[in-house]
């Protein structure tokens, strides 16, 4: 894992080291609104939401009652997809050190709790997931001989980069009948340039079937002519650029390829990149499939609302005008941000000085001709590592979300607002990682994604008892950044390498049933902290299930747990630096 909490110190040896992000530029347009700097500035809450029951005990702060019943509400839940992710890095052995190959794969999986909801959806995720982890992996193994083949030819005191492997997990919807993904991939291993494109995941979520094209079609006779128009029309200014389209056409299928065809002869066969989005079904082509290298990916949508009989009625959305957020790492050009039928280009892109082509000195984010440069000093920590998010919104909002590891497992962010297909930088963050805990093989890591508008998981830090991440639902607010009507953190994992222990006797509020009552909590006993309110109290389950609410006061060394000293309740309290 490339950045993760992973470095803890004992309290009783050295203080706890802050981290910070990255210093960003203040905000632009007309806006007014600061620059978030602190972690703990940020978790003031507002909203009403809780996870456990309300406390009357003593010193318990009353907030409005929860509205609705939690476990109803769940159960209604769209399923959540977080995914593995594994970092690749292979380094020449000598002298130089130079990064032969660098990586990264997701893989999609299911939440806890979305895995209880959608069972079948999530084993069948679970069992696709060595599948596709082995095939990545098997990528690599190649690439990584293949590249140290290459640099044995290479001089290395001028060795200019090595090979790239990457695959990001794209959602372009998750509801009750349909989860419809993109896997999306890069890759360079040698010659004039890299290449790109999608590979589908389509589930039915009711029964975790893997999903054909003409599964979810009332009838496929047709279909080429359909999305021939559709390619036709979207791409009239430059008619000249396909290929053949018929002859292309003519060797798609909307149902399974055989792997055991001859992919030489004259009636090969190619499966369609498709997935099923809000609006109706995306159709993906990449380099060289229709047309040559130089004129990128294209891709169509044929609307349920254009062709309502095109489609099983059972995987038609409820919501056709839900927003969407789409992952395009550096660059797009297939994105009507302002509505006026024409396809826009976004893009990043990094800013050299002095012919460095190995240290970038910034980013630029470019809309179509409009360019907005930033620093190191005043942008994203890391420029080279900076990805794009194209964030639609219900209510027609196009928006553009850049964010970048930073120091310290921080990530740096930067929001504008594209509606009018400029670029109005917004406001800029910077937050903890996504990292919800790590994965059972020891070498990945489960972490959260964005591909949801009104649902985007972000975490602050806490130093309390330990170093932990807690996570609250944030959406699109008014002005574009995200906001949150959360009050309560969830806590996904503890930090340390050992679970957190009383070396004392003391009194705790438990939390369990409709009145909370204090019981006696002894030596030895463990605690798995669950939720937070960020502010005044911790929950923890103990290790007969019980649940316990610890009131806090200040942070780290001045830790005190229900009025004592933290140091004195617990044992070796761990903080990361």
């Amino acid at each position: 894992m490339k950045k993760k909490l992973s470095i803890f110190v004992s309290l009783s040896v050295i203080t706890v080291l802050l981290a910070s992000c990255g210093q960003l530029p203040e905000s632009a347009g007309d806006t007014g609104t600061e620059t978030t700097e602190t972690v703990q500035e940020e978790t003031e809450g507002s909203g009403e939401t809780a996870d456990y029951p309300q406390s009357d005990g003593q010193g318990f702060k009353t907030d409005a009652e929860t509205d609705g019943d939690m476990e109803e509400l769940q159960a209604d839940a769209d399923p959540q997809v977080i995914v593995r992710q594994k970092f690749y890095y292979e380094v020449s052995d000598d002298e130089y050190y130079n990064n032969l190959l660098k990586g990264h794969v997701q893989i999609p999986l299911l939440s806890d709790a979305s895995a209880q909801d959608y069972p079948l959806l999530a084993a069948a995720l679970e069992a696709d997931a060595d599948d596709e982890l082995n095939t990545f992996e098997n990528m690599v193994d190649e690439g990584t001989s293949e590249v140290k083949e290459w640099y044995k030819e290479m001089d290395p005191e001028n060795f200019y980069g090595g090979f790239y492997m990457t695959r990001d997990v794209t959602v372009k919807r998750s509801d009750s009948e349909v989860l419809s993904m993109f896997l999306y991939e890069t890759q360079y291993a040698g010659g004039a340039h890299g290449i790109y494109g999608n590979k589908p995941l389509n589930y039915d979520v009711q029964t975790g079937d893997r999903l054909e094209l003409e599964d979810v079609l009332t009838a496929t006779d047709g279909l080429n002519d359909l999305i021939k128009n559709e390619l036709e029309r979207k791409y009239a200014d430059d008619p000249d650029m396909f290929f053949d389209l018929d002859e292309s056409l003519s060797h798609y299928t909307a149902g399974s390829v055989s792997v055991d065809q001859d992919a030489s002869g004259d009636d090969y066969e190619v499966a369609y990149t498709w997935a099923l989005t809000h609006e109706g079904l995306e159709l993906y082509f990449g380099p060289y499939e229709l047309a040559a290298y130089a004129a990128g990916a294209q891709t169509v949508v044929l609307k349920y609302d254009d062709y309502p009989d095109l489609f099983e009625q059972k995987y038609l959305p409820a919501d056709k005008n839900a927003g969407y957020i789409v992952f395009f790492d550096r660059y797009t050009g297939d994105y009507d941000v302002d509505g006026d039928g024409k396809s826009d280009y976004i893009g990043l892109d990094n800013v050299y000085e002095d012919d460095d082509y190995e240290n970038p000195t910034g980013l630029s984010v470019y809309l179509n001709d409009e360019t907005v440069e930033f620093t190191l000093e005043n942008g994203p920590a890391i420029p080279e590592e900076a990805g794009g998010y194209y964030v639609h919104t219900s209510d027609g909002r196009s928006l553009l979300y850049v964010i970048s590891p930073s120091y310290s497992d921080y990530n740096d962010m930067v929001f504008f607002d594209i509606s009018d297909g400029k670029l109005k930088l917004i406001d800029t963050d910077c937050k903890p990682s996504f990292y919800i805990d790590d994965d059972e093989d020891g070498t990945s890591y489960k972490r959260f994604i964005l591909y949801d508008p009104d649902d985007m998981q972000f975490s602050d830090r806490f130093d309390v008892i330990t170093t932990f991440l807690g996570f609250r639902s944030y959406h699109v607010g008014s002005d574009g950044s995200p906001e949150t009507n959360e009050e309560i953190y969830t806590i996904y994992s503890n930090g340390g390498w050992e679970p957190i222990t009383a070396i004392k006797s003391f009194e705790a509020e438990c939390i369990d049933g409709d009145t909370p009552e204090n019981i006696t909590i002894d030596v030895g006993e463990t605690f798995e902290l669950t939720s937070t309110d960020g502010k005044t109290y911790v929950d923890a389950r103990l290790s007969d299930g019980r649940m316990v609410r610890l009131y806090f006061e200040g942070r780290g060394m001045e830790l005190k747990i229900n009025g004592q000293d933290a140091q004195n309740l617990f044992k070796e309290l761990m903080y990361s630096g």
